[in-house]
């Protein structure tokens, strides 16, 4: 099912009540749509004059936040097109959150849900003490012309030095946005870690799993298309058949730690969304 701009699609809770996500914007390019979680949350579906379907959840806007891909995953029903709001207009070309998962985002109107009516489950779903639904993480990604323009700066010729232009750039950011180079780099290199594209790699193909294979050269391999720039990437991530042959370039995870040090002289203990090691996109790997 494709999605547009205005689009309001209907999703169920884990409660099994019905919520609902906006889609503010779709950016074809990069194959993201931006979307947030309403504030509806109901044993039934909306009107679609219900004020709840155009306010974020908790009012807060880290829930605005760019997805992976431009066709809704299942579990979503269109409920109608409705032209945007002022407000969710001027969200468009701000440094919004980035989450790999659409999924995770018919949770926030729950769990504000659950905050108010049941506590104690709240309570153990949020601090770990059940293992039912954890509470989804939003974290920043830095925005992708941003990150792109960073990369620009690497000499892939260069292994030894090549990042240094790079590292200067992102050490002169925040803190936070240190950081947020780190997730927009983890969700890229997770969304090549894939059999198809690890099959494409060269003399290191993986071929089955009864025959030697490097995890650690895969992720280099994937560090490599990162490295040489937006168009690269989107074309591979696209047509795994064109991953480079036997290449890769370690250096690029090195980045916002780097970084990070220089600007604060402390290690960063920054956790991305998503795990870039080999095999953690289990979708990826699924036969």
């Amino acid at each position: 099912m494709l999605v547009d701009a205005g689009d309001i699609l209907l999703c169920k809770a884990p409660n099994n009540w019905v919520t609902a996500v906006r889609v503010i914007s779709v950016n074809h390019s990069e194959n993201m749509t931006l979307i947030y979680p309403t504030a509806y949350i109901a044993e039934t579906p909306p009107d679609i004059d219900d004020p709840f379907l155009y306010t974020i959840c908790r009012e807060n806007e880290i829930y605005v936040t760019w997805v992976d891909g431009i066709v809704s995953p299942k579990g979503f029903q269109k409920l109608i097109n409705v032209p945007l709001k002022e407000w969710e207009i001027k969200q468009i070309n701000r440094q919004n959150s980035y989450s790999p998962s659409w999924l995770g985002f018919i949770n926030p109107a729950y769990y504000a849900w659950l905050e108010k009516n049941d506590p104690e489950l709240y309570d153990k779903l949020v601090y770990g003490e059940s293992d039912e639904n954890p509470k989804p993480a939003i974290i920043k990604s830095l925005h992708a012309t941003k990150f792109w323009n960073i990369i620009k700066l690497i000499d892939l010729d260069d292994e030894e030095n090549g990042t240094e232009v790079a590292i200067e750039k992102i050490s002169s950011y925040s803190e936070d946005d240190i950081k947020a180079f780190e997730e927009a780099l983890s969700q890229r290199l997770y969304k090549l870690d894939t059999k198809l594209h690890a099959e494409q790699i060269g003399d290191n193909a993986y071929q089955n799993d009864e025959t030697y294979f490097s995890p650690d050269y895969f992720l280099y391999a994937r560090c490599y298309v990162v490295a040489k720039g937006k168009e690269f990437y989107n074309e591979v991530v696209k047509k795994p058949k064109n991953m480079p042959k036997n290449k890769e370039f370690e250096p690029l995870l090195e980045l916002a730690s780097t970084a990070y040090e220089r600007k604060t002289g402390e290690d960063t203990e920054f956790i991305s969304s998503v795990d870039y090691e080999t095999f953690s996109n289990e979708e990826g790997w699924a036969d």
